[in-house]
């Protein structure tokens, strides 16, 4: 069974999590289970996984609070190594890559929204409206952001405003680095 969170999630159309668990390639429910009690380990969490069945590549998501390093990395495609080659199911022929979901990815668990509070991030809107500011609160149904409003005289400070989005409004959720 899927935690509520990522239930509401596919409800709402947002990929991720799910997505894998109803037929990319070769993983199922068993196997999540695996990858997901080794991130846990390492105080991780998966984002994602995706299967290329041309070319028998899998790439595993993974995050955390604190941020993905390469060690963590190391640690879980080693053991996914491990079990995959292991499980008759995969065969010879595949090709793994964990990583960090990495800024040019959308949001697509809701440990991503959560870890970003106090982030600027960057909306896009099924209407096609992107809205950037800072993710102010969050809480499983709708989400709210601080936009600086254009200066409209040069020299003053922006005007702050909260909008609050509810997620069936949202197509995409990036995290957005500001200089």
């Amino acid at each position: 069974m899927l935690p509520l969170y990522l239930q509401q999630l596919r409800k709402r159309g947002h990929s991720g999590v799910p997505s894998f668990v109803s037929g990319y390639g070769r993983f199922e429910r068993k196997d999540t289970r695996v990858v997901s009690t080794k991130l846990e380990e390492l105080d991780c969490f998966l984002v994602d996984i995706r299967h290329n069945p041309s070319n028998g590549k899998f790439e595993i998501y993974m995050d955390t609070d604190a941020g993905v390093t390469i060690s963590a990395c190391e640690q879980v495609s080693r053991y996914l190594n491990f079990y995959m080659e292991n499980d008759p199911a995969f065969g010879d022929n595949y090709m793994l890559n964990v990583s960090s979901p990495g800024m040019e990815n959308p949001f697509k668990v809701e440990r991503q929204y959560l870890k970003n509070i106090g982030k600027t991030v960057e909306l896009v809107l099924h209407s096609g409206v992107k809205k950037e500011g800072i993710l102010k609160q969050y809480d499983g149904e709708k989400l709210t952001l601080q936009i600086a409003l254009p200066v409209k005289v040069k020299g003053k400070k922006p005007e702050l405003v909260e909008e609050e989005f509810t997620l069936e409004e949202i197509k995409s959720t990036k995290k957005k680095i500001s200089f």
